[in-house]
């Protein structure tokens, strides 16, 4: 499998410590199962220190084992049918992903750019279907545009979302081929993989600015947009780098 080396910078880790803290989060306002609402809060609780007491860098390894356990059981738990509360499999499933990003981050690797450009439409993608599930039936212009932009998702990367994620950089690699033979393109037509998910990301992220200012009818909270924003902003940019050729990209 393909990476390439990477420096982590604190920038990284305070962004994506966030991201943990809020999974955390997110699980514990949505579960209703014990011990699984309680564990989640307690993590939560355990990412919100890391962060403000601006603990070494060492001690993020036991937070994100004892994080990713907890997804991976949750995940195995609700992929057998049961009722823990208002999390699906799918949801905590992109937690897992990112938790595992975070994972190689850490390790000194990221993916390639192809791989990267497939990941964050995966993951952006994944933002797009919870928004529109969760905003009201009664706001026929957002739905009508949600739905739009999810009709444009390639079958190649909305295939992916029922994978187990237990070896997410094989998964994308693999998908490469599919997705460039699905459009007519080379498969190592790396700028227009990266082109294409620039496109579809800028299009959600649009969206979801107009909902957060225009405030329609949905169950989607203030908090949950925002860390819908952030993350995307985040892939985005980070995309952008490496369409401009940024010297972190550079295979060794």
């Amino acid at each position: 499998m393909t990476t390439l080396p990477y420096t982590i910078t604190q920038a990284d880790i305070e962004f994506h410590s966030v991201l943990m803290r809020e999974h955390a989060g997110f699980l514990h306002l949505s579960l209703e199962v014990e011990p699984f609402k309680d564990e989640a809060y307690q993590q939560h609780q355990e990412w919100e220190q890391f962060i403000t007491a601006h603990h070494p860098r060492e001690q993020l390894a036991p937070l994100l084992q004892q994080l990713k356990e907890l997804k991976q059981t949750l995940m195995t738990r609700l992929a057998a049918g049961e009722w823990l509360g208002w999390m699906s499999w799918s949801t905590v499933r992109h937690y897992l992903e990112e938790l595992l990003q975070f994972e190689l981050l850490l390790s000194g690797r990221r993916p390639t750019p192809a791989i990267e450009a497939i990941q964050t439409y995966r993951l952006l993608a994944d933002h797009l279907i919870d928004a529109e599930s969760k905003t009201d039936p009664s706001e026929d212009d957002y739905k009508a545009d949600e739905r739009a932009l999810i009709a444009n998702i390639p079958h190649a990367i909305e295939a992916l979302k029922h994978r187990d994620v237990t070896d997410a950089l094989a998964e994308y690699e693999a998908t490469i081929t599919a997705l460039a033979q699905e459009k007519g393109q080379p498969a190592n037509d790396v700028q227009w993989m990266i082109g294409l998910t620039l496109r579809a990301g800028t299009r959600i992220d649009k969206l979801f600015g107009e909902i957060k200012e225009a405030k329609p009818k949905s169950i989607i909270s203030p908090r949950l947009l925002a860390h819908w924003l952030a993350e995307g902003h985040h892939m985005l940019t980070n995309l952008q780098l490496s369409e401009t050729g940024s010297e972190k990209l550079i295979p060794e």
